[in-house]
């Protein structure tokens, strides 16, 4: 499948001269502060894949104009006149062919006259941001949400109805609704008499259009709404009403004909699941004055999603782009857009996110950089540097910043981002820009960035054992999180009592304007080579939260007893890097255990028990001591838990041990 290997942008809105920016084909993350020219990558995508549906090439030719001769050019403002801009991007598939396409004020070969290519990525993609997305529910609390002019404005060229209208002759026009609308939309002229063939033809015509606008609308609810229900997990369900697209309707103020098509309309509505209320009045006609922000953009990107949906064609080349469209979701929402962006559509699509939000940017990056990972950790890869740069493959992640050149003139300079401690051997190793300053304050960000990743949240609690915001701690608190966490398991905290005693003496006063500071090289070196020995730590869950487990149990009169249950976190093996240890089982891990079934001599029920947070060790023992007071005989408890509890293909926790 063709994707974006490099867009090359001259004299385009921010980007003067010429700026090629390379996609590799891959998907690409973008972080662009406020002015750094971020968007104009998104509208000159916009503007590359809406020059298919231009009937007139000048509509295209005019956005590169001198700006001087045209009022909608977004020519960059420093070109001179004669100077050339351009949008040119090309696609490249596996077998490596290549096609490069171009707008620009001489040359426009992207358009179907040319040949489809353009036009079968434009119609099976889509570009969604905040704006799009707001303009949905964008209405005072007096009206309702009318969906009409947002769908014939941003959406029309990529919505195919049922059938086919046709024109007055009987001769099929187009699928396309925004072909059909426009024909349909100019009406009759000259006007005919109401008994007249082209009269009745054309009433027909609009008569299919309703039709079938209304059964796509019925379809784009449907997937909607289980977007709405199974991803967001909202209790309510949307629907569409429709108002029918008239011609030659009756007049309201008199009892003429106005001889003039009639736009239809959609007015959004919703319905609450609330057992408190009634059929009367669990439905929401104004539901921008009911709903939060938030659950209006889940609206709007579910409608969007389904939309999408409907028009994928598996053989077309497709492109997403999501410029700053979940900064109005809360962070649920946001997790439920990134988990179906990941799930339903990095394998058909070419993803394309940008962000001007630093912190949105790290959450995505940090989603993107987990996922890959957990992918290559389940084929049995182990090293810490593989699993951490897995992404790379699949992922280009850029960071954009406003620039000057030495003539005044501000230009977007483009970066490939780089983590901390690459930034930090940057500053150590390279001869041509040492700075031992840059350097601690970049590994001090390192230590932080894999301390959040590291520990578990339950060891991120204040003292009243509230959770902690774990982006809001920094270095000396993080560490002493992270010594719990060790003497907790048992590990050694050797490299943890040397980023104390280095933070107090390196990391911290490079963190900070001293002149009278000394930097110690050797503590630097050293940080770094701490901070790749605390990566080789192995705290991985062998069972995940809610798989079940067994183990049974033999009374001394020969009954057989056997435990069905689940616990309610991961139970997770552990290994230090030292040398001469091996993994283990930590005995002082604690959690909820829910009981799902009992099975005495073949006789099973189904149990519907959770216990109080413990250890797996006090939770078997305590279950059997409850048997042995029920039975009223004395069990025969195993030395090693870790031998009797299975998986229920029946391996046991001790086997579930690859190291």
């Amino acid at each position: 499948m063709h994707k974006i290997k490099q867009i090359t942008l001259q004299n385009f809105k921010f980007f003067y001269g010429n700026v090629p920016i390379n996609f590799d084909r891959k998907h690409v993350l973008i972080y662009g502060e406020n002015g750094s020219g971020k968007s104009s990558i998104h509208w000159a995508i916009y503007t590359f894949l809406q020059s298919v549906f231009k009937q007139d090439v000048k509509q295209v030719q005019k956005y590169f104009q001198p700006i001087t001769r045209h009022e909608e050019s977004i020519k960059n403002r420093y070109a001179s006149d004669t100077e050339d801009a351009f949008i040119e991007i090309t696609f490249v598939d596996e077998s490596e062919d290549i096609r490069t396409k171009k707008i620009s004020n001489t040359t426009v070969n992207t358009r179907p006259q040319t040949d489809r290519f353009v036009e079968q990525i434009t119609l099976s993609s889509d570009l969604i941001d905040y704006k799009s997305i707001f303009n949905i529910y964008n209405y005072t609390n007096k009206d309702r949400v009318k969906l009409f002019g947002y769908i014939e404005k941003n959406l029309m060229p990529f919505i195919k109805l049922q059938n086919p209208i046709s024109d007055n002759a009987g001769n099929p026009i187009s699928q396309n609704l925004e072909v059909c609308w426009n024909y349909l939309k100019k009406g009759l002229a000259p006007y005919p008499g109401i008994y007249d063939q082209t009269y009745h033809n054309f009433q027909a015509s609009i008569a299919q259009f309703n039709t079938d606008f209304k059964f796509y609308l019925e379809s784009i609810a449907v997937r909607a709404n289980e977007y709405l229900k199974e991803k967001f997990k909202e209790k309510f369900e949307i629907s569409f009403e429709y108002q029918d697209c008239t011609y030659n309707d009756f007049n309201s103020y008199n009892k003429g004909r106005n001889k003039r098509t009639i736009a239809p309309e959609i007015y959004l509505t919703a319905r609450l699941f609330d057992t408190n209320l009634t059929d009367d009045t669990n439905k929401v006609q104004r539901v921008h004055s009911f709903l939060n922000e938030a659950r209006l953009s889940s609206i709007a990107l579910a409608i969007r999603m389904a939309i999408l949906k409907e028009k994928y064609v598996k053989s077309s080349p497709k492109i997403l782009v999501l410029d700053d469209l979940l900064l109005s979701l809360d962070m649920g929402n946001r997790e439920a857009v990134l988990n179906i962006v990941l799930d339903e559509y990095l394998e058909d699509y070419q993803l394309i996110v940008l962000t001007h939000d630093r912190s949105f940017f790290q959450t995505v990056l940090s989603y993107i950089k987990t996922d890959y990972a957990k992918k290559l950790k389940s084929t049995g890869e182990t090293n810490t540097d593989k699993l951490s740069n897995a992404f790379k493959e699949h992922w280009k992640v850029l960071e954009m910043y406003e620039s000057t050149l030495p003539d005044g003139k501000n230009i977007p300079a483009i970066v490939e981002h780089q983590s901390h401690i690459q930034k930090a051997l940057h500053y150590f190793t390279d001869k041509d820009c040492i700075d031992y300053n840059a350097c601690g304050n970049n590994l001090r960000a390192a230590l932080e960035e894999f301390f959040r990743e590291f520990i578990p949240k339950e060891f991120l609690r204040d003292n009243s054992g509230n959770l902690i915001e774990k982006n809001s701690l920094m270095l000396n608190p993080l560490t002493e999180k992270c010594m719990d966490y060790f003497n907790h398991i048992g590990f050694n905290t050797q490299y943890l009592d040397k980023i104390n005693r280095y933070r107090e003496r390196t990391l911290n006063q490079t963190s900070h304007y001293n002149p009278l500071s000394n930097y110690f090289k050797k503590e630097l070196q050293e940080t770094f080579e701490i901070l790749n020995e605390l990566k080789k730590y192995r705290t991985d869950s062998v069972v995940k939260t809610d798989e079940l487990l067994q183990f049974s149990v033999e009374s001394p009169s020969g009954k057989q007893f056997l435990y069905t249950f689940k616990p309610l976190d991961d139970i997770r093996l552990y290994k230090e890097p030292l040398n001469g240890s091996t993994s283990f089982y930590c005995n002082k891990d604690k959690r909820i255990y829910a009981l799902v079934g009992f099975t005495e001599n073949d006789n099973s029920q189904l149990i519907s028990y959770s216990t109080k947070s413990m250890t797996l060790s006090d939770f078997y023992n305590e279950t059997i001591d409850g048997l042995e007071k029920k039975i009223k005989e004395t069990c025969t408890k195993a030395p090693d838990i870790y031998d009797v509890i299975k998986t229920v293909d029946g391996k046991t926790l001790n086997e579930l041990k690859t190291y």
